[in-house]
């Protein structure tokens, strides 16, 4: 059962929902962008939290800050980073030892920006990202060993990310016929 909980991300509150399952995994899970409707229930963070709740994992899903009863306002994806930094610290004050990170569309952006300052998380699962820049994710599996490479995506994919040394290698795996907003096919 989840329960509605509040954490701190700089000087706002933010709600959120704990799902606590096991007490040493738990993952944090990121909604679509906020001014365009998104928020912790979307049916594909919905989706999300419930993958990793079948394969034992705690789940906390928030909303970003401005979006339903968390305070503050949209802040372009900089404060939104802030706040994904805030949960994953919230998770692991509780005592969680691997933290997995997962978002869709917005928030699978906003993670891999926040990313560049974390140091908890241990595997980054991309769920439609945004194109950033200009280079694609590929359409088959990939694996890099440079721990510099930058990776930058299309929206029709869903990629994940495993860590060594902080992610000093990465597996991106893309599914077909998968757009930005539903499967087919």
């Amino acid at each position: 059962m989840a329960e509605k909980i509040t954490f701190l991300s700089e000087e706002y509150e933010i709600e959120g929902l704990l799902n606590q399952r096991d007490e040493k995994k738990g993952v944090v899970v990121t909604h679509p962008h906020p001014l365009y409707g998104g928020d912790m229930n979307n049916l594909v963070v919905e989706s999300i939290v419930h993958v990793y709740h079948m394969k034992g994992y705690s789940t906390l899903k928030f909303n970003f800050r401005g979006v339903g009863r968390s305070q503050g306002a949209y802040d372009n994806g900089l404060g939104e980073q802030k706040d994904v930094l805030s949960a994953l610290s919230f998770l692991a004050d509780m005592g969680m030892e691997r933290i997995d990170l997962a978002g869709y569309s917005f928030g699978a952006w906003v993670n891999a920006h926040a990313l560049q300052k974390d140091t908890l998380t241990k595997q980054m699962i991309m769920v439609s990202p945004p194109e950033m820049a200009n280079r694609l994710c590929p359409t088959k599996r990939v694996w890099r060993n440079d721990s510099n490479t930058t990776a930058w995506f299309n929206f029709s994919r869903i990629c994940s990310f495993s860590s060594r040394e902080k992610f000093g290698w990465f597996r991106v795996d893309s599914i077909r016929c998968c757009s930005h907003f539903s499967l087919s096919g």
